[in-house]
């Protein structure tokens, strides 16, 4: 998730796009596997309460980023 970060912070608006969205993917697929962690008694509940309050931040932080560099303004560049 870092690296897909850093590369949309530095590409093109159109580019950013679609590593927004891989970025996107990987955060759901991460919290599908932590959801599963806690299934199986990998982790405790506590620890996934904690695990998936941050992951919805980071998750809402992306979804904010791909609308922005959705935009049509020139502001998108700035995203």
């Amino acid at each position: 998730m870092i690296a897909l970060s850093i590369r949309a912070s530095l590409e093109t608006r159109s580019d950013k796009q679609d590593t927004i969205r891989e970025l996107r993917i990987s955060i759901e697929t991460l919290k599908h596997m932590v959801r599963t962690e806690l299934e199986i008694n990998i982790i405790k509940e506590a620890q996934y309460l904690n695990i998936q309050e941050r992951l919805q931040e980071i998750s809402k932080e992306a979804v904010g980023w791909e609308r922005c560099a959705n935009k049509n303004s020139p502001q998108g560049e700035l995203c």
